[in-house]
């Protein structure tokens, strides 16, 4: 059976996805081991991603503000404006 081939699922009658056969193997699975439905499963994934990508940004931003800092160069930027041009950088690493 090919892994990679994309097939609808169903989750909660209300709601349709499709999602690749090994990810919906790795959901069975997790929902298995932990007992869990797919919902809370899938909510404690994603959100424990989301996390990971944001802590990546802060510390992309942090790094940024520091190097900016040690190369003497000093910014009438934002935070928040320094914490977006981190943000972006991380997707760049992500992305390439």
């Amino acid at each position: 059976m090919d892994k990679r081939r994309s097939r609808p699922h169903i989750f909660a009658m209300t709601q349709r996805i499709d999602i690749q056969d090994s990810t919906a193997e790795r959901l069975a699975q997790l929902q298995t081991l932990t007992g869990q439905d797919i919902d809370t499963v899938l909510d404690a994934a994603l959100a424990a991603r989301l996390e990971q990508l944001e802590m990546e940004a802060f510390r992309a931003a942090v790094k940024l503000g520091a190097d900016e800092a040690d190369a003497g160069l000093f910014s009438t930027r934002t935070v928040e404006e320094i914490v977006a041009n981190g943000i972006a950088l991380a997707k760049q690493r992500q992305h390439g």
